[in-house]
């Protein structure tokens, strides 16, 4: 006798399981890519909000570089002229510093407030005028400019920095320490 021969089926459960298995890693896929998906989008507006206040405050602080130069050649073309404006001008800035005994960087202090600059900060050092001043970048973060104004010079100042700073965080409690790179180059370690 022979035997019939049995044909091996699949069976609704096993294609219904295989079906359930596949839509649960599609789903758990899709969920992945969308919060990866909010997060770029969240990265990318926090990215063109922080570039667009640098340019903003960059920007404020190139006016302020203007009106600066505006007083920088008013006082030098004082300082030229031997303070003698004429008859029915007004004395110009180099003018009003003739006489006073008041340092230069005094002197451009008052006239940077009488034109509204008044968070310039001026030390005069050696003959030469450092300024320093900062626009906030918000975030944190503001544009900082330094530079040396010396009026018998052409161009009348020089920027030394103009750089973005992050201004440090509130205190949160912990106490980090920064590898500052000087250990290593005293020799081994408990060596003095």
């Amino acid at each position: 006798m022979s035997r019939p021969k049995a044909e091996y089926r699949v069976g609704v459960g096993a294609s219904s399981i295989m079906m359930i298995l596949v839509v649960l890693a599609m789903t758990a896929l899709s969920l992945l890519s969308f919060s990866s998906a909010q997060r770029a989008e969240v990265m990318g507006k926090r990215s063109m909000m922080m570039t667009t206040a640098y340019y903003e405050a960059a920007a404020m602080a190139q006016q302020k570089l203007a009106v600066m130069d505006d007083i920088l050649v008013e006082a030098g073309r004082g300082r030229m002229t031997g303070g003698t404006p004429d008859a029915g001008e007004e004395a110009s800035v180099g003018d009003r510093s003739q006489g006073t005994g008041a340092s230069l960087a005094q002197f451009l202090s008052e006239a940077f407030a009488n034109r509204g600059l008044t968070d310039i900060a001026l030390a005069e050092e050696d003959g030469e005028v450092e300024f320093s001043f900062s626009t906030d970048a918000e975030l944190g973060r503001v544009v900082l400019v330094r530079g040396i104004i010396n009026l018998d010079e052409n161009p009348r100042y020089r920027i030394t920095a103009h750089e973005l700073v992050s201004l440090q965080m509130e205190d949160d409690g912990w106490e980090y320490t920064l590898w500052q790179g000087s250990d290593l180059d005293s020799g081994p370690i408990g060596d003095e």
